[in-house]
């Protein structure tokens, strides 16, 4: 299929707050058992939802659009078992030797 053309998906926006929050209206199927949380400053967020009665975790770079936040095309999208792979590999020591074997040489 050429590339662009396909369904085109509704445009998800990202609740515009500093902190975690939830939307628990079980009625609506949008916003049901989201959990979203903003990392650093630059426009990036982690929400947890329920696509299609499995849990996902979506890890993607945002932009403001009318006061709210919408993903953009930059990010990736998890499934629960690769999300605990990708804890596990962070909490290692050998990811933590190597970042701060990385942030030293930039600092020579």
């Amino acid at each position: 299929m050429p590339k662009g053309r396909g369904k085109k998906r509704k445009a998800e926006t990202y609740a515009s707050t500093d902190e975690s929050e939830e939307h628990d209206d079980p009625k609506d199927p949008e916003t049901s058992g989201k959990r979203e949380w903003e990392v650093g400053t630059s426009g990036k967020r982690l929400r947890v939802n329920v696509f299609k009665d499995a849990v996902r975790v979506d890890i993607r770079q945002c932009w403001m659009n009318n006061g709210e936040w919408a993903p953009t095309k930059k990010g990736i999208n998890m499934n629960t078992q690769e999300f605990y792979e990708l804890l596990d590999i962070l909490r290692g020591e050998d990811v933590v030797s190597a970042v701060e074997a990385e942030k030293a040489k930039l600092k020579k």
